[in-house]
């Protein structure tokens, strides 16, 4: 997995941005809904693509992480769907499981493969300015794949996580 796309600049997606650039061999590419954030990644240089325009931040991606509130997550995943690969593994950050991993499987399930994720890892404060790339050393991140998740794109993504500390 060398490109990597993130949709939501919060704590959790900053602090994938800077892990990942800490364990190297990553394209990051980050996705923002307002310009203002967009600017924000842009002057901390920690992305290697920053934008509104989701098209772009997902093409060619071969993990997207959806880093937004989970109740925004299934019509993000509509908007993503159409514009990613086939092989393209897509996972999530949120804190609950069972609604966004039912209706994200479904809607990713005739392209991309998607797998739930939920980090162990987060702070009583929020935002990208208090993103930090050893947020997720030693924390614990649980899979939460069903029956649509291939097996091979769960082994992949375990390593992703693993990547990160």
């Amino acid at each position: 997995m060398k490109a990597l796309a993130i949709l939501g600049p919060g704590l959790l997606g900053g602090s994938i941005a800077l892990a990942a650039r800490r364990a190297g061999g990553f394209r990051i590419a980050l996705w923002a809904r307002r310009q203002e954030a967009v600017d924000e990644v842009l002057s901390m240089g920690i992305a290697d693509v920053v934008s509104v325009d989701i098209a772009e931040v997902v093409r060619d991606a071969d993990v997207v992480v959806l880093c937004v509130p989970v109740g925004a997550m299934p019509q993000l995943a509509r908007e993503v769907v159409n514009l990613i690969g086939t092989r393209t593994i897509v996972t999530d950050v949120g804190s609950v499981k069972g609604i966004p991993v039912e209706a994200l499987s479904s809607i990713f399930a005739s392209r991309g493969r998607f797998v739930g994720s939920h980090p162990m890892a987060g702070s009583e404060k929020t935002g990208i300015q208090v993103a930090r790339a050893n947020l997720f050393d030693d924390a614990v991140c649980f899979l939460t794949p069903d029956a649509l998740s291939a097996p091979e794109a769960v082994g992949e993504l375990r390593t992703f996580w693993e990547s990160f500390g």
